[in-house]
This record gives C-alpha cells, sequence and structure tokens, in this order.
C-alpha cells in the first residue's frame, strides 16, 4: 500500500519523536509550540518579554519598591542577621508576580479566542487582588 505524502510525513516525524526521546518531547511542549531550532536562551529571551509586556503599572511600581527597599538591605548587610535570605524572599515573590502576570496574560489571550471559561476568570481574578495579600496583609 502506498502512503501519501502527508502521512510519509506523520510517519518520519512519529520515528524522529521515538528516537530523539526527550529532546524532541520538550521542544514541542513547551508552550505549545513546534519549534526545535529555537534555543533555550532564545525562548526564555522570548517568554520575559511576553511576561514584562503582562506587567501592569502596579508591578512597575511594586517592582521599583522592591529594587529601591533592597538597597539599603544590601549597604547595611553587616548589621543585619539574614540579609541574603532577606533578599532571596523578596526574589521570590517577585517571581511569583511574574509568573502570576504571565499566565493570567495567556489564559486572557485563549478567552478571547475561545470565549470566556472559569479558568480565565480565575486567574484574571487572581492577577488583579494579589496585591491585597501580598502588600496589605
Amino acid at each position: 500500500m502506498k502512503l501519501n505524502r502527508a502521512q510519509e510525513m506523520h510517519a518520519e516525524t512519529a520515528g524522529e519523536a521515538r528516537a530523539g526521546g526527550s529532546h524532541y518531547r520538550a521542544a514541542t511542549t513547551m508552550w505549545g509550540e513546534v519549534n526545535m531550532r529555537e534555543s533555550f536562551w532564545m525562548l526564555l529571551r522570548r517568554e520575559a518579554k511576553v511576561t514584562w509586556v503582562a506587567c501592569g503599572a502596579f508591578e512597575w511600581l511594586a517592582f521599583s519598591y522592591f529594587a529601591l527597599s533592597s538597597v539599603p538591605i544590601i549597604l547595611f548587610a553587616e548589621h543585619l542577621q539574614h540579609p541574603w535570605r532577606m533578599l532571596a524572599w523578596r526574589a521570590a515573590v517577585v517571581c511569583v508576580v511574574l509568573l502570576l502576570c504571565r499566565i493570567q496574560a495567556r489564559w486572557a489571550e485563549i478567552s478571547r479566542t475561545r470565549g470566556p471559561s472559569f479558568i480565565s476568570g480565575w486567574w484574571h481574578f487572581w492577577r488583579h487582588w494579589y496585591p491585597h495579600l501580598f502588600f496589605l496583609y
């Protein structure tokens, strides 16, 4: 039985997936895109750019506050018991905020194409209410 070109390409791709193993799966599953030639650093740069664009004015102010209030911690580190732990917690909070902004932006884009859903509303809620948890508590 003769295969048409699409079936041949499918069989070839399936063979590469079995032969290539984890490299192929990692390249095809990250954010649902198939681009095996893109390096990790290019992907990281693109995701950072998308995440930064997803941040609003409040995040820029919060990150500025974290940066400015970290300067005295660094300057007076010898007088503090655990200055690097304090800076690590601040960096962790910034990473959580960036992750939250990225996830919400992704689900907002999905809801624009597919229509609103519970999950997109869930992330919209947390994106706009996390300041109460982090900065008012």
